[in-house]
Formats: structure tokens, C-alpha cells, sequence
């Protein structure tokens, strides 16, 4: 899953030091209290190097179990009570399973994206393994380091036009072929290939949908995606907001940065 989930590619790689990247196979299980366990030895390992560790992108709940100390419920995977909920997600379809997690934890629905199967899975996991709700776990212990906040953002024509353009991009790399070699290893209804374009690539794999017509939706889903981080981490939150042009490099942030701290 390289091309469809924009990982860095390996020139990239080469040149800055990336982590908690290639950690599990699609098919596999990897909890928050996971994540973030490895994060934080991540950042152990950097500071230990005498390095600066950037913790940049992710969603809103994987960037706050790092930076806030998000105290995780300890319940440890449920293998049986996951692996059913997984089949009923491939059987029924994560909708249902989401509306089920709205009745009993209404309060953890709203801070979970309706599409991300795996966060509904493992939030129903836990209420109906402990009886608890997940979002009782919302306390938070402040890590054993500073954190500086630092807000990109962009006009929303110009950020939806660069998102469309992404997509085009990854789709002429051979995002395609990725799929297609996915597909005849996985099976589709796992929730990591619920993934943002991955249904739509393989609607074309099936012969259901044209690749432009997949492009399309892509783009539109994408559009609506970032409506909906901009609601759950809106970047006006972070201790300095930079809003960007389209001539703003990566070296001119990092300098008006500097300026401020």
C-alpha cells in the first residue's frame, strides 16, 4: 500500500530518517495503544541520537495520543470479539457497525471518521468486552517531552487543487497496478482497504466503475475528508498557524517558524 496512502518514497527516505512505517501487513491488527507505544519509543530513540523527532501529519486521534498523552484503555485486543466484528463489517458493512457504536458510545462516534472501519471495530471491541464506553479514555498524561505546534494550511481552492492534482499524479504512478496485486493477496473487506480510494480502484479492477469516474469520487471523498479533519483538529488550534500561498516552500516555513519560538 504504498502509492494509494501517499507513503514517502524511498529517495525520500534516504535522504530524512521516516518511522512507523511498513510496521504491519494489511491483514493485520494495530491498535492506538500500539501506536503510540512505538511512537514514543521512537522519539526516545531520536532524542537519544541527539536528533529533533517531527511528528507530522496523521489523524487528529493518532497525533493527540502522542502529543497529549491520550491514556489508552487497557484492554489489550480481543482476538474473537475483533475477528467477529470484523466479519460482520465485511458481511454487513461498516455502516451498520457504526450505527451500533452511535447507540452505546455516541460520544466516541463523533471522533470517529464513519469510514474508518478499524477505529469503529476496535471502539466496539472494547464496550462490548469490558462494558465500558471508549470514550470513558479520554483523560490524557502529558508526555515526558515539549511539544511545539506548528498549523500549515491553505486557501481551500487552492488545497482542493492540490489534492486533485495528487491524485493524478498517483494514479499515473501506477496506483492501479498496486491494487491489482493487493487484491489477488487480501481480501477487499478487510477495513484496511477501506482506505481513502482503495474501494473505488477496485470497483475499476471488477469493471464497475471507469478509472475516470473512480478519479472523480477520489477527489470528492478527499474533498470531504479534510472537511472533516479540518472539524476534528482544525490547525488554527496549533500554537502558530501558518496559512500558506502556493510560492510558499518548506525552507520559508521553517524559517518564519524559527522567527517565532
Amino acid at each position: 500500500m504504498d502509492i494509494g496512502t501517499g507513503k514517502p518514497t524511498l529517495d525520500q527516505r534516504a535522504r530524512a530518517r521516516h518511522h512507523l512505517i511498513d510496521r504491519v501487513d494489511p491483514d493485520q491488527s494495530y491498535s492506538l495503544a500500539e501506536y503510540q507505544a512505538d511512537a514514543y519509543a521512537a522519539v526516545d530513540d531520536i532524542f537519544a541520537r541527539g536528533q529533533q523527532p517531527l511528528l507530522v501529519g496523521g489523524t487528529g486521534l493518532y497525533v493527540r495520543a502522542v502529543t497529549e498523552g491520550l491514556r489508552i484503555p487497557a484492554v489489550p485486543p480481543t482476538p474473537s470479539c475483533g475477528a467477529q466484528l470484523e466479519e460482520r463489517a465485511i458481511r454487513e458493512g461498516g455502516d451498520k457497525l457504526y450505527e451500533e457504536l452511535k447507540h452505546v458510545d455516541p460520544e466516541a462516534a463523533a471522533k470517529i471518521d464513519p469510514r474508518n472501519v478499524r477505529r469503529t471495530v476496535r471502539a466496539l471491541e472494547v464496550y462490548l468486552s469490558t462494558g465500558q464506553k471508549f470514550s470513558a479514555a479520554g483523560k490524557t498524561e502529558p508526555p515526558p517531552f515539549a511539544v511545539r505546534r506548528l498549523g500549515l494550511t491553505l486557501p481551500r481552492d487552492e488545497l482542493y487543487r492540490r489534492v486533485d492534482a495528487r491524485v493524478d499524479k498517483m494514479i499515473a504512478r501506477g496506483w492501479l497496478d498496486e491494487v491489482r496485486a493487493l487484491a489477488a493477496k487480501y481480501d477487499w473487506r478487510l477495513p484496511a482497504l477501506s482506505s481513502l480510494g482503495y474501494p473505488q480502484m477496485g470497483a475499476v479492477l471488477r469493471g464497475e466503475m471507469t478509472l475516470e469516474d473512480a478519479a472523480q469520487e477520489i477527489k470528492h471523498h478527499t474533498h470531504r475528508f479534510i472537511r472533516h479533519q479540518y472539524a476534528l483538529v482544525p490547525p488554527w488550534r496549533s500554537a502558530h498557524c501558518m496559512v500558506l500561498t502556493p510560492a510558499t516552500s518548506i525552507c520559508g516555513c521553517a524559517g518564519r517558524y524559527q522567527a517565532v519560538t
